[in-house]
């Protein structure tokens, strides 16, 4: 039997084409803040944002992290077709790198400061 004809690889083909590169960067960049934000917590750091420090001490800060990107994405990606959400996303990336960037730096700081 040849899959080739099949709807479900043709479907799953499209899925993977219309997934735009900025959106794919966002989730990296979101993975790397989630990263290196734990690798801070295990070196002492406390969490800046009101809402997310809260979340930290009630034991869902990984829940809540990966819950607000997937919210992001989930929205980004219905509405992807529209130039604002390219800009407004191309703006995202940016202050995600700056917050990667400031992870990194710290840490370094702290290793090698």
């Amino acid at each position: 039997m040849s899959a080739a004809g099949s709807g479900l690889n043709r479907r799953s083909a499209e899925l993977v084409e219309s997934i735009p590169d900025w959106l794919a960067l966002y989730v990296y960049l979101g993975l790397g803040d989630l990263a290196f934000t734990l690798a801070a917590f295990q070196l002492g750091a406390i969490e800046l944002n009101p809402y997310l420090e809260h979340a930290q001490r009630s034991g869902l800060f990984e829940f809540s992290k990966v819950s607000l990107t997937l919210l992001v994405l989930c929205i980004a990606f219905k509405l992807r077709r529209r130039k604002v959400t390219e800009r407004i996303m191309a703006w995202a990336n940016v202050g995600m790198i700056c917050l990667n960037v400031y992870h990194v730096s710290l840490l370094f700081d702290h290793f090698f400061g």
